[in-house]
Parts: structure tokens; C-alpha cells; sequence
């Protein structure tokens, strides 16, 4: 198996220092696609405004396969060549950006990522709705509230289905596997992806 941690220079400390100090998005960047560490969405911002990203860490420059599936090395015709330059590795530059784990890039940027377990973007399509709900600058208190926004829209059409499946009662009770304890299930609930509202309450 082969795996970029397995390599020299798999993670330099050093780099990380470094970036802690760098004055402005593209020094942050220049840095974010030397260091030594594994692959993680970077998103970066500086003092005038500007903000970024890209995929810190080194990437691998695959060639003969995407890197979805386990694949044989032997014949040469699949494998590693490096990795990739630093003026390959994609970057976006707009005014909001957000990622919550879904794939940012599509086309000959994707494909030189590669597939990498992504999110099915329910989280992310809430943070870009809230990221364009307002114009202007955000506090710390808009993205505060962003952050704890548990709102999962996507759900609320199973939601509907799962309710209309239950008897028409205000409360619906069932026992536990032990038969000890009982839940019930709200008439309504908010959307939102909290425990309170995923689970019956006790």
C-alpha cells in the first residue's frame, strides 16, 4: 500500500511554523504546497480581505488511475510520479467560500485531487445560503451563527414522509428493546440535525 505519511519529508513541522507567520494569502499559499503533512482543505484569509483556497499538503501526481479504486503497480502503467507542482495544485479565490468536507473543484481540477471521500454537500449547500443571505462585511457573531446552524433542509422531505407513515396522534410511544424505558415522537419538528430533534425525547 502506498501512502504519501509513509514518505520522507511526510510532515515538516517547520512549514507549519512558518505559515503561522505569513503576511498574506499568497505567502500562506506559497507555503500551504511545500509543507509536509496530510492533504486537508486550507482555507486562508489575510488583513486587506483576500481570501483563498486550496489543499494543503503535498499531492500526489497520479498517473494511469484516479486513486478511487485499489490497483495494482507492477507493469508501471498505474502509479505516483511525484508530486504535483504547486502551480497545479488548485486554487480558488473568490469573496465567500466554503467546503464542509464536499468537493470544491470540478473538471482537470478534480481530477488531479482525485476522489477523496467527500461530503454530500447537505452542510455546505446550508453555510452557502447563509454565506449569501447577507451583503456586506460578517462579525464574529454572523459566523458565529453560521457555525451553530444545524439546520439540514435536505432531511426535511424524508422528514415529512416519516411523520405521515406514524399514527395521527399527537404522541407516539414506543418501548425500548428492554421494555423499560419509552420515547416519544414530537407532532413537528424544526429541521434541524440537533439530538434533540433527531431523536425521541425520553
Amino acid at each position: 500500500m502506498r501512502w504519501s505519511a509513509h514518505d520522507a519529508g511526510a510532515v515538516t513541522p517547520g512549514g507549519i511554523l512558518r505559515l503561522m507567520r505569513a503576511g498574506s494569502v499568497d505567502a500562506a499559499l506559497a507555503l500551504a504546497h511545500q509543507i509536509g503533512m496530510p492533504q486537508q482543505n486550507f482555507i486562508v484569509g489575510d488583513s486587506s480581505g483576500a481570501i483563498a483556497w486550496t489543499i494543503i499538503g503535498r499531492v500526489p501526481a497520479r498517473f494511469g488511475m484516479d486513486g478511487r479504486r485499489p490497483s495494482s503497480w507492477a507493469d508501471g502503467s498505474r502509479g505516483w510520479s511525484g508530486t504535483l507542482p504547486p502551480d497545479q495544485v488548485p486554487v480558488v479565490r473568490q469573496a465567500r467560500i466554503w467546503t464542509a468536507n464536499t468537493r470544491t473543484v470540478g473538471g482537470d481540477a478534480y481530477a488531479r485531487l482525485g476522489y477523496g471521500g467527500y461530503d454530500n454537500g447537505a452542510r455546505a449547500e446550508r453555510i452557502r445560503k447563509r454565506l449569501f443571505q447577507k451583503n456586506g462585511d460578517f462579525t464574529p457573531k454572523d459566523m458565529l451563527s453560521i457555525q451553530l446552524d444545524v439546520r439540514n433542509d435536505r432531511n426535511r422531505f424524508w422528514q415529512a414522509q416519516m411523520l405521515a407513515a406514524l399514527p395521527r396522534t399527537r404522541r407516539c410511544a414506543h418501548r425500548s428493546r428492554t421494555g423499560r424505558a419509552r420515547r416519544t415522537l414530537p407532532p413537528s419538528a424544526s429541521g434541524s440535525s440537533t439530538r434533540s430533534a433527531a431523536e425521541p425525547s425520553r
